[in-house]
């Protein structure tokens, strides 16, 4: 995403870069995070240890802010001591499931979200200023939660849920008549009128929408069931991640079964109750319990937001998890229960004590799996190994640390008439062996079956050397691979025409990918293109990071001395401007 994308790495095209989405085809909107990675790597560099360490710093960051509110509810409820609240703290910091936020260099869009809601919910119950100054302190810390990632949406209801939260000793109807008065009236409107200006302001600069596959509104009831099974799952890793191992969880709607009904209708059920249950009763487990379930909804696959068709990802529990945290921490035997079984009173606290172990645990043995893409997509293939979307990364990853048998032991046990994402990979992999004509014919033969909206360009006579597709052309990542790869495979042939027409279409889909430009720039000096080859080396230097400019302006001095050896020099233009170029450079 940073490595091979640098929008974000050269200043001239940071500021535009931070209002688009990272990846082309997507519609997200998180410009806040995107100015602070374009910051990052503009003034310090690509630098790993830096952007982990920002992250880690976040979840710490996080962590106090869970134990501030967790302090909030012990305040509320009368107790004294700090132990709760620490609690909370411990549970939020160590939780498994944060592993992916905190791990992933892109979790900084959850955990920058979850700092300015949990900044605006402290400010709003502390009441720290006037009424005026903290309308505009809440509703400035929901606009830059939105800034950095679209599920701040519920911020407006957790402010209700937590409204009701402060008047749980009044009557359903003291509470309703509360919302009106000026101050909630207030700020409500606020809300509203902050929630409006960032959709206005998001209208200007994304046309995609949130709406992932029109398939989820085929069948109401599957749908149905399938948001139910989501929220299960989502339960089942907050109150259970131990031993689950896994950053992927993949739909089950394609094998839909009587099973996933029974489940995905019993959880909407429950949350139901739930619901119902939290506005009668209001009690402070009810109503933590709805918090969650708020912050769960914009990834319930009620909409559902773009997410790769996974069923569920670790990183959206940033949020949720605050309040599980919460409510984990504030478990207690019932006062009837504890006056009868005196030996159980502290049951609670030994449970959570056995809850932090496991967590510890778990979050050992689980971050090695962080480490590089290869350990992630190889961890992630035994948990998932029939998911395409899976697949494809690991042998992404085989190919790109060279682990070349593992990637022929995975073609050995599976079809290779599958997509064409595996069928590309695959092509690749025999041109890493040494089989180029095969692996040629394989990416020649992906690239006739996928549509080629360049040839339309080209039959109104459109010159793709000077033009690059833009934003919503769609499968653009894909594209850039395909024909990069084309183009590498023929260079390695000497067949520089073809290498320089593929080469053309590959910069034609992704105008700043830096291996494209690279493949270019010596398929241009091979066909004799001098001009282009500058101009493309160039792009390619400006492109990548800055580790490996060197070694590229070595392997075009190397490139160059050998494409000239030959005898009568060819090309001819390339030759003589090469020789032109070395005897200026020794004088």
């Amino acid at each position: 995403m940073f490595i091979m994308n640098p929008a974000l790495r050269v200043k001239s095209m940071a500021w535009q870069a931070i209002w688009k989405p990272i990846f082309q085809e997507s519609s997200y909107f998180r410009p806040l995070v995107m100015a602070t990675l374009a910051l990052q790597f503009t003034t310090l560099g690509l630098s790993a240890a830096i952007a982990h360490s920002v992250n880690l710093m976040l979840l710490c960051i996080n962590s106090v802010l869970v134990y501030q509110l967790a302090l909030y509810f012990n305040d509320a409820e009368g107790e004294t001591g700090y132990w709760r609240p620490m609690l909370a703290a411990l549970i939020y910091g160590l939780h498994p499931a944060l592993i992916e936020s905190t791990s992933w260099v892109v979790g900084r869009f959850d955990e920058m979200a979850t700092f300015f809601i949990l900044i605006g919910h402290l400010i709003y119950l502390k009441n720290f200023y006037n009424n005026k100054i903290n309308i505009f302190l809440v509703c400035l810390s929901f606009f830059l939660a939105a800034l950095s990632k679209e599920e701040a949406i519920v911020f407006p209801i957790l402010i209700f849920l937590l409204e009701i939260y402060k008047n749980r000793k009044n009557s359903i109807r003291t509470i309703i008549a509360a919302q009106f008065s000026p101050h909630l009236l207030t700020l409500y409107i606020s809300l509203l009128t902050t929630g409006l200006g960032y959709l206005l302001l998001r209208s200007q600069f994304v046309s995609g929408r949130f709406i992932n596959s029109p398939g989820f509104f085929k069948h109401t009831l599957t749908h149905m069931a399938y948001v139910g099974e989501t929220l299960w799952i989502y339960f089942k890793i907050s109150i259970f991640p131990f031993g689950y191992f896994g950053s992927i969880h993949t739909s089950t709607l394609l094998n839909f079964g009587w099973i996933d009904y029974i489940t995905g209708f019993l959880s909407l059920a429950a949350c139901l109750i739930l619901i119902v249950a939290t506005l009668l009763k209001r009690t402070t487990s009810l109503i933590l319990s709805t918090l969650w379930l708020t912050a769960i909804l914009p990834v319930s696959n009620i909409i559902p937001l773009t997410i790769n068709n996974n069923m569920a990802q670790d990183r959206f529990l940033t949020l949720p998890l605050v309040f599980f945290s919460i409510a984990l921490s504030r478990l207690r035997v019932p006062s009837q229960l504890n006056a009868r079984l005196s030996r159980i009173n502290k049951a609670p606290q030994f449970l959570v004590a056995i809850w932090l172990a496991l967590s510890i645990i778990t979050v050992r043995m689980t971050i090695p799996l962080w480490t590089n893409n290869f350990t992630l997509w190889s961890w992630a293939m035994k948990e998932n190994p029939k998911d395409i979307f899976v697949q494809y990364n690991y042998i992404g990853a085989c190919l790109q640390y060279r682990k070349l048998k593992q990637a022929e032991t995975f073609f050995s046990q599976h079809p290779r008439d599958g997509s064409a994402e595996i069928r590309t990979v695959h092509g690749v992999l025999l041109i890493e062996q040494g089989k180029i004509n095969e692996g040629i014919d394989i990416l020649r033969d992906v690239e006739q079956k996928t549509p080629r909206s360049y040839m339309k360009l080209i039959a109104l006579h459109v010159n793709i050397a000077n033009a690059h597709a833009v934003s919503n052309a769609g499968g653009l990542w894909f594209y850039q691979y395909l024909y990069t790869q084309l183009a590498n495979a023929y260079l390695l042939l000497n067949n520089y025409n073809q290498a320089y027409h593929y080469s053309i279409i590959a910069t034609f889909y992704s105008y700043h990918f830096p291996a494209a430009w690279a493949a270019r720039s010596f398929a241009a000096y091979g066909t004799d293109h001098w001009n282009d080859g500058n101009t493309s080396h160039q792009k390619f230097l400006q492109y990548t990071v800055s580790l490996g400019r060197t070694a590229a302006i070595s392997a075009r001095i190397e490139f160059l001395n050998n494409l000239c050896k030959q005898k009568p020099l060819k090309p001819p233009q390339v030759c003589l401007a090469w020789h032109t170029e070395k005897i200026q450079q020794q004088h």
